[in-house]
């Protein structure tokens, strides 16, 4: 019996086709990447041990798509559907390893049909509320000084290049071209090929956002915006359940009404190196003391009109209290977050349902811990962000 047999289905179909055989009911799901509910209830699992049928579990243990690592699904056209970052799954055991609710119940279906072995159940790990820290604002990526530093290379040529022709895996890159001269107010822009997500800028000022996933692929523009236009294309994933070809980048002409925009600068931005995003920091700090004054007083809860901005802070953790714990990023938009130089992967509670990322107590020291923050969208009010000792994956 495979994963997609309906409840009453199998009901009807395990005893009359495994009569004389035995029988692997393939997956119970426990929850969903996204979404956590139980596919089966208890009932269920019951049954199918009743007729004699085998059965796995999945997710048994949660988990965590920690860096780049979370992939995606293929819903068809026009459904393409990023995973988030926990790989929680609503499973028996959660992605901190903490045995659940769920778990006492498998374990207590499964021994009245079997011996349990006589090994105790381990306790949860502790959990720490370390509370709200403020962070500073750095720069732009897009600055003169975030190119410089960020940046891994820059291609010239007159289409636009996929991540993979341009030998980068994770991360972003800018498509930059001049526009043409026109006189419709307004007249569309249409990327049909933008895989994943595009920030739409104009002389350097954020004019929109085009999206594969939700799927918007044109955008009204002005005359009066500017001549400057760049595509900030950002990789959200790549497909892992369904087709396997799945390019990055700006994969078809982009278009102004009628006519294919061509000429086309692309700067690389993967985002892997966080001794680079350590240099800018350093860099931006001993630089202008305006720019420092400006960015450091900002009180945060603005749109990042200028492109995906830099945060950074410490959080402070005293002798022996060094335990797991959970980043809240309510407030925020979209974004990264390196600790330590640890990617611990994407955040985006807008969209939800995840609002915390998981951080394990390896990634934890005692003392001054570092946290750097790539938002893309929006800065959270005062720039501030929480850690808590409860996961959120309510979307709230």
């Amino acid at each position: 019996a495979g994963s997609r047999i309906g409840q009453s289905q199998w009901r009807e179909c395990v005893p009359r086709l495994f009569q004389n055989h035995s029988c692997l009911y393939k997956f119970i799901f426990m929850g969903y990447l996204n979404k956590l509910f139980i596919y089966l209830s208890s009932r269920d699992c019951s049954e199918m041990l009743d007729v004699g049928a085998s059965v796995n579990f999945y997710m048994m243990f949660g988990g965590t798509n920690f860096g780049f690592t979370a992939g995606a699904n293929d819903g068809g056209p026009g459904r393409y559907q990023p995973d988030i970052t926990s790989y929680d799954y609503d499973a028996p055991m959660s992605e901190a390893g903490d045995v659940t609710e769920k778990y006492h119940k498998l374990r207590e279906i499964i021994g009245s049909y079997l011996p349990l072995p006589n090994i105790p159940i381990p306790a949860p790990t502790a959990k720490k509320n370390y509370g709200t820290i403020r962070l500073n604002a750095c720069c732009s990526m897009l600055s003169a000084k975030g190119r410089e530093i960020l940046s891994t290379g820059v291609v010239i040529d007159t289409k636009p290049k996929t991540f993979e022709a341009l030998d980068q895996y994770s991360g972003f890159v800018l498509y930059e071209t001049v526009l043409p001269t026109f006189k419709r107010d307004p007249t569309i822009l249409r990327v049909g090929g933008v895989h994943d997500r595009a920030y739409v800028f104009i002389d350097d000022q954020l004019v929109g956002i085009l999206s594969r996933e939700t799927p918007i692929y044109e955008l009204p523009i002005s005359p009066t915006y500017g001549k400057r236009l760049q595509l900030l294309v950002e990789n959200q994933g790549r497909i892992n359940f369904g087709p396997v070809t799945d390019f990055k980048g700006i994969t078809s002409n982009v278009m102004l009404d009628k006519d294919i925009l061509t000429n086309w600068t692309m700067t690389k931005y993967p985002l892997e190196s966080v001794e680079d995003i350590e240099t800018l920091i350093a860099l931006v700090n001993a630089d202008d003391i305006n720019v420092i004054r400006r960015f450091h007083e900002d009180k945060g809860g603005n749109i990042l009109a200028s492109g995906p901005t830099i945060y950074y802070g410490q959080l402070t953790i005293p002798d022996g209290q060094v335990a797991d714990t959970y980043l809240d990023t309510k407030g925020w938009g979209k974004g990264l977050v390196f600790i330590n130089g640890e990617n611990l992967g994407r955040y985006w509670p807008v969209a939800g349902p995840q609002v915390t990322l998981y951080v394990p107590q390896e990634v934890l020291k005692s003392g001054d811990n570092r946290i750097v923050l790539i938002e893309y969208q929006r800065a959270a009010p005062a720039n501030e962000i929480t850690f808590t000792d409860t996961p959120n994956f309510d979307g709230h």
